[in-house]
């Protein structure tokens, strides 16, 4: 199939994740927890690996892009399903989201540009993880 194809499928499928995030679809059982990660693994192997190539990302314009396209949709789910399970300051981040955003922070070509936007989006946010001090 290809990628522009695969990549209509993607944007779908991340604005049904983080639908189904906000909606807490993924919060009723363990299974379901897990089941959050699975998608959400596989999506960013898709999305990171066809979108290596690109248009680079205007910086008037990367913040849109951001919100609006699946490297910056993918942090910004993993973001709020983070800030959801309320981590205690100081303590760094939960199981499971260093390797996540690992792999965002290191992915090349546009969709790893807008996820880095994405995340320094809410740079705040994730110090507190580490800082232990919240409300800054």
């Amino acid at each position: 199939m290809p990628d522009d194809c695969i990549g209509k499928l993607t944007h779908a499928i991340a604005g049904w994740l983080r639908s189904a995030n906000d909606k807490k679809h993924f919060d009723a059982t363990d299974e379901a927890r897990a089941a959050f990660f699975t998608i959400w693994d596989r999506l960013a192997a898709i999305c990171l690996a066809i979108g290596t190539e690109g248009e680079p990302v205007a910086v008037s314009d990367a913040v849109t892009y951001a919100i609006n396209e699946d490297g910056g949709v993918l942090a910004e789910i993993l973001i709020e399903r983070m800030w959801a399970q309320e981590p205690p300051a100081g303590e760094g981040f939960p199981d499971g989201y260093e390797s996540r955003f690992d792999l965002l922070l290191s992915s090349s070509g546009r969709p790893g540009t807008l996820a880095r936007v994405r995340l320094a989006w809410d740079t705040r946010l994730l110090y507190q993880c580490l800082d232990g001090h919240r409300g800054r």
